[in-house]
């Protein structure tokens, strides 16, 4: 990873690509789990969750309605869209 120092008052740039983090991490005898995530302004996500054992995450119809009105609230409290969701009995996928 290059790191450039910023003047006073403006940014860093940081060359960060998957490679060059992956090298540097190993470089200290470790293996990284999984590849950094790297986020910016824009871009899209996709999230899912899974129940413990892969059990079912929802026992109702109650309980989808009640994920449905979270999500809509973490929506407007983030600023975030929610493009596309799909909940299954044991786990969901939203793309953010």
């Amino acid at each position: 990873m290059k790191r450039e120092k910023g003047k006073r008052g403006q940014p860093l740039t940081l060359d960060i690509t998957s490679d060059s983090l992956q090298k540097k991490w190993n470089q200290g005898g470790m293996e990284m789990a999984r590849p950094l995530r790297l986020e910016f302004e824009g871009a899209f996500y996709h999230v899912t969750a899974r129940g413990n054992g892969r059990k079912n995450i929802y026992s109702g119809q109650r309980d989808y309605q009640k994920f449905l009105e979270y999500l809509r609230e973490t929506e407007k409290k983030y600023g975030i869209a929610v493009h596309c969701y799909v909940l299954m009995t044991n786990h969901y996928h939203l793309l953010i």
